[in-house]
Parts: structure tokens; sequence; C-alpha cells
């Protein structure tokens, strides 16, 4: 068919099942703004060469690699997990994703497009799987510390009672991936849902108790303030 041309092989597989599999890149990938590149996951976690790639959609050549090796060797406060594909910045500066194990994202990785230059932002460990959580492309992180799934019956409404029990609070953390500051910036009873959402890079809308939303401004360095 004409105007149609293979850019990049993904999976392969024959009659037989594995014994015929290949892989060669993941299925999910994401293609820049500007339509000059396209992201890819190679391999597959386990290998030596599970990778984040960038390939030039014109030449087809692999223009940058990001080897999940290489990240635990810089970075060994880094939890070992998946590469996963995000999105970019409005403007197409950058390119963010994350490493995730299960349910629970263990670091951000942060790419600017111009340069190729890599920040690696690893999560506090003290942040369960199944939290509500939500960032922002100013690199703030917001999350509640009691889960709200679990994808087990009954596991959230225990952790919850006994939450209740010893008189704990579920509180709304903000974090900023950069600078490691930390905040707790609201607190109520463990089964409340505060639905974070950034509406902004440093603005937090979130729910209050009564049902109310409030919005919470982060400022590096200020503390922030609730408004």
């Amino acid at each position: 068919m004409r105007g149609i041309k293979k850019l990049v092989l993904l999976d392969t597989d024959s009659v037989g099942g594995m014994r015929g599999y290949k892989n060669f890149f993941s299925s999910d990938f994401r293609v820049s703004p500007d339509e000059k590149y396209v992201f890819l996951i190679k391999s597959y976690l386990g290998k030596d060469d599970y990778a984040l790639v960038i390939k030039d959609l014109d030449t087809k050549e692999d223009v940058y690699e990001l080897k999940l090796k290489d990240i635990l060797e810089k970075h060994p406060d880094v939890m070992p997990g998946s590469i996963g594909l995000g999105i970019f910045t409005p403007d197409g500066r950058y390119f963010w994703g994350d490493i995730y194990d299960g349910a629970r994202e263990t670091a951000y990785y942060r790419i600017e497009m111009k340069t190729r230059k890599t920040d690696i932002l690893p999560l506090p460990k003290d942040i369960p799987a199944g939290v509500e959580r939500a960032w922002s492309f100013g690199g703030w992180v917001a999350y509640a510390d009691i889960p709200s799934f679990s994808g087990f019956a009954g596991v959230v409404e225990r952790l919850e009672k006994e939450a209740r029990e010893k008189g704990e609070k579920k509180n709304l953390t903000v974090y900023n991936l950069f600078t490691k500051e930390k905040k707790v910036i609201s607190s109520a009873d463990s089964s409340h849902r505060f639905k974070p959402n950034w509406i902004s890079d440093t603005e937090l809308e979130y729910t209050l108790p009564s049902g109310e939303k409030s919005v919470y401004e982060a400022q590096t360095g200020e503390g922030g303030v609730n408004r």
C-alpha cells in the first residue's frame, strides 16, 4: 500500500507460542510533539539491555538510550522496577516518565529534549503502594500515607480501621523531587479521599473532609500556602 513505510519492528511471535518469540521494542510508544522522535521501551525487565530508547523517525537511528541497569548503578537509592513511558510538557521541552514496581512508583525521570540531560528523581521510600498521589511538571508530588487501593478485597478497609482505632489520621503530603522538601498540608479520617490534582506546576487542588475544594500553592524554600 502506498504511503505506508515501516518505522520500527516491535514484538514478534510465531505459531508455537514463546518458542518463536523475539522482543525488539514494547508496543507502547510515544511520539514527540514535533514528530521527529519516537520513544520506545527496548527488551524487557531482567535483561541487561532493558532500556528507554529515543529513535530518530527520519534516520531510524537510536539517538539516546537510558538503560535501567545504568540507572541503578548510578542511583543506588532508586528501587528496581519497570520503565514507564510518560508525557511531554506542554512546551515540548521535557519528557517525563517513571520507574514502577507494580502499583508503586519508585522514581521519576525527566529528559530535556534539546540536550538529552536526564534527571533521575527517587520518590520517598515511605510512600505505600496504592495511595492517592499526583505529580506536577514543577517537580512536586502530592500523596496520602494510607492506601486507597490494594487490589485485594477488605485490605484497605482493614488498614483504615486499624488507623482509626489507633487515633491516626490520613495525611496529605507534598514533596519536591528536586529539593527534597516535604510538608503535610492536610489531615483527615483514614477513609477520606483527598483526590489530589495539580492544576498548575505549583498549585494543588484537593478535597477537604467537608467536600469543599481547597488549593495549596507550593513555594520552594517558603513552605507554601493554602488558599
